[in-house]
C-alpha cells in the first residue's frame, strides 16, 4: 500500500502583486519538484463562492492537509469551516510573533473552545488542518521547512492498541487484555 501524500494548498493573494505571486510560485515549485506532498494552487478564500472548484476540491480531500493563506491561521481555519471544510486545527510553529494585547484575544477564544455545548454540537473529523499565514516571512524556505516538520509529524506511524484484542489465545497468552483461565 502507498503511503498517503500530505496535501498542501496555496491561496493566492488577492490582486497580482509580483512579490507575493513569486512567493506562491516559489513554493509551489519547490514541492512539486520534491514529490513528497501532493500541492493544488487555488484562489483567495475570499474570492470563491460556495460551489467554486477550489471548495469541492477541499472537500474531497480525505486526511490531513496544510493551506498556505494570505489570512490568519483562525481566519482560515473560520471559512473552511463555514464552507463545510471541518478538522482540527493543526498545530504550525511558523507564526508571527503575538503582540502585547494577545492576553485579551487568547482568554476570550479559550472560553469559546473550552464550551462542551460548541464541541458537541457539531462532527469534527479526525484530521488537522494546518493553516499558515503567508504574511510571516518573505522567504520561501521558512514554509518549506514548516512542511517538512509537518510533513514528519504525520508520518509517525500510530496504531490503537486495542486493535491487538481479538480474542484469539496464542502460546497461552491471550489476546484481548483479559487473563487467562486458570485450570486446576
Amino acid at each position: 500500500m502507498a503511503d498517503k501524500k500530505l496535501t498542501v494548498v496555496i491561496s493566492q493573494a488577492q490582486g497580482k502583486n509580483p512579490v507575493k505571486r513569486q512567493l506562491e510560485e516559489e513554493i509551489a515549485a519547490a514541492l512539486m519538484m520534491r514529490g513528497d506532498v501532493e500541492i493544488s494552487l487555488i484562489p483567495h478564500l475570499y474570492d470563491m463562492h460556495a460551489d467554486h472548484t477550489g471548495y469541492l476540491f477541499l472537500r474531497s480531500v480525505p486526511g490531513h492537509f496544510v493551506v498556505l493563506s494570505w489570512l490568519y491561521p483562525r481566519g482560515t481555519h473560520w471559512v473552511l469551516d463555514r464552507q463545510g471544510i471541518k478538522g482540527h486545527e493543526g498545530l504550525t510553529l511558523l507564526k508571527e510573533e503575538e503582540e502585547g494585547d494577545s492576553e485579551e484575544v487568547s482568554s476570550n477564544e479559550s472560553d469559546l473552545s473550552v464550551n462542551p455545548d460548541i464541541v458537541s454540537s457539531r462532527h469534527v473529523p479526525n484530521r488537522r488542518i494546518y493553516s499558515i499565514d503567508m504574511r510571516v516571512s518573505a522567504d520561501h524556505q521558512d514554509y518549506l521547512e514548516e512542511i517538512d516538520r509537518i510533513v514528519a509529524e504525520n508520518s509517525v506511524q500510530t496504531f490503537d492498541l486495542m486493535s491487538f484484542g481479538n480474542g484469539s489465545v496464542t502460546n497461552g497468552q491471550p489476546q484481548n487484555g483479559t487473563p487467562p483461565e486458570k485450570t486446576q
